[in-house]
């Protein structure tokens, strides 16, 4: 049975791509095990029966490898969402509403805080009354509007990631990240303000320098009251650290080792490394999402075009990889489509097949779908 689909947002353009047309020939009828699943756009290359039939109106996947199903859709999606302007297309906010108009449940995971990605989507989806998955898995909400599950960094990482920052200072900025605030040490930096300015994330505030960001991060206020008893900060879901590209290749090495396993780093953009808890990703945190539903990852289906994806594209039933994306991510996918260039863009593609299906599937079962 269908009941959930998930569209993940891509932290590795902060703009939520759309884009599932046709990455290659061939059919993808078998899409999950299932002949009759979903049509294909290849009409006369495929040799199924089933792609002749009255259902098979043009379709939007395309396998890269074959693999054994269960003979069923699984009930769950994902799939990138907005133009690279990071604006939502009008023709994927139409096919969430008509999905959801069937009883079928739309999450979104991304790697942008809940302000940020409710700011993209304007007033046409409320991420308040709805659960989904921030800052890479560090941040899930519930059906109540509340956290219902969450990792954070550890204050020590944040020292040592300060401290390095520091002592190359004018290479890198460090963007500490909780719940909806962003916070770095100096706005004047190089790249303090590259997230929000490039990618449309929030403004930071200011730690007030390096000194003082560590200082309070150990606990120390720098003044007379005792270390002890002095307030130390919350500690953030995760920590960005910016610098070029060149920069973060030579330095992601070092990075790790000064780490020491106590985080996971995931790159997202060229710019960006981003640290984690161990055991944060968005595969960890939608499996906690989905549980507002009563489903797993098992019965989903999953985009991603990032190396923060690749967790959840292994975790879910059926992992696609955008065409646009990174080697490593195309590894690890079963399945694959196009980046965002299609017209109509390419979610509601894939939203219309899943709805043409769901409606051929209920005239043919006496209208129960």
């Amino acid at each position: 049975c269908l009941n959930t689909l998930v569209s993940s947002f891509c932290v590795v353009s902060h703009s939520f791509m759309a884009g599932l047309e046709w990455a290659s020939m061939g059919c993808s009828c078998n899409i999950g095990a299932s002949p009759d699943a979903l049509p294909c756009r290849t009409h006369s290359r495929c040799t199924r029966p089933s792609c002749r039939r009255a259902h098979c109106a043009g379709g939007s996947l395309m396998p890269l490898r074959t693999s054994p199903g269960s003979g069923q859709l699984p009930p769950t999606w994902t799939a990138l969402f907005l133009r690279p302007d990071h604006e939502a297309p009008a023709a994927n906010l139409e096919a969430v509403r008509q999905v959801e108009e069937l009883g079928l449940h739309f999450l979104f995971c991304t790697g942008r805080n809940r302000a940020s990605a409710q700011a993209r989507l304007r007033d046409a989806v409320n991420l308040s009354t709805r659960p989904g998955v921030f800052l890479n898995g560090a941040a899930v909400y519930g059906k109540s509007g509340s956290i219902i599950h969450e990792r954070t960094v550890s204050v020590d990482v944040v020292v040592d990631m300060l401290g390095y920052a520091k002592a190359h200072s004018g290479k890198f900025s460090v963007v500490l990240c909780h719940g909806d605030a962003h916070f770095v040490s100096d706005l004047e930096e190089r790249w303090a303000l590259h997230l929000h300015k490039d990618y449309d994330d929030p403004e930071p505030s200011s730690l007030g320098g390096y000194a003082a960001a560590i200082s309070t991060f150990r606990g120390a206020s720098g003044g007379t009251e005792p270390p002890q008893k002095a307030p130390r900060r919350r500690e953030p879901h995760l920590l960005h650290f910016i610098g070029s590209r060149e920069d973060l290749d030579a330095g992601r090495e070092r990075l790790e080792a000064l780490a020491g396993g106590r985080v996971k780093f995931v790159r997202a953009l060229p710019t960006c490394l981003t640290l984690l808890h161990p055991l944060c990703s968005k595969a960890d945190g939608l499996e906690a999402a989905l549980k507002e539903f009563g489903s797993t990852l098992s019965e989903a289906i999953a985009f991603g075009d990032a190396e923060n994806d690749v967790e959840m594209l292994q975790g879910v039933k059926i992992g696609v990889a955008m065409g646009n994306a990174m080697p490593t991510v195309k590894e690890c996918a079963r399945w694959h489509c196009a980046a965002n260039s299609a017209e109509p863009p390419g979610v509601a593609q894939v939203l219309a097949d899943l709805l043409s299906f769901v409606n051929a599937r209920g005239e043919t079962q006496g209208g129960q779908s």
